[in-house]
């Protein structure tokens, strides 16, 4: 528990309190923590028999998630900076994109979204997939 925000180098007094609320002090296991597997392994296998085309960021996206089971994802999931790009099987329109974007990444509540969505007409992006062109909506 922090009484206060610490102050360029300076440390604020600190005390580690139980879920009682009595102070302790950690011993040197609980500092034992471990890193999650990373995703990066499973991409291939996941790729490998996804029923979605995975859609690169050039740049260099990171595989982030997937939907559905490994063996046969029906969606795929690629993050690099501001772009989050998930292709999937389930219906999705630009308007219904649009809104969870709102909702997820610019904290709008629901009504706001809505209201926000209603003033922007959503419009397909030309591009290419495989090397033949395609517009994405």
């Amino acid at each position: 528990m922090l009484p206060q925000r610490g102050r360029g180098d300076e440390e604020p007094p600190y005390e580690y309190l139980d879920a009682s609320g009595n102070a302790f002090t950690p011993d040197e296991d609980a500092w034992d923590i471990e890193e999650p597997p990373s995703l990066q392994e499973h991409e291939p296998s996941v790729r490998a028999n996804a029923l979605v085309a995975a859609i690169f960021i050039l740049g260099g996206g990171i595989f982030k998630s997937w939907d559905g089971p490994r063996e046969r994802a029906t969606g795929l999931r690629y993050v690099y900076g501001e772009w989050d790009v998930h292709t999937t099987l389930g219906p999705t329109t630009p308007a219904a994109a649009f809104e969870e974007r709102l909702v997820r990444v610019h904290g709008y509540g629901t009504a706001g979204a809505k209201q926000r969505l209603r003033a922007v007409t959503p419009e397909p992006l030309p591009g290419t997939l495989d090397g033949d062109r395609s517009r994405w909506s």
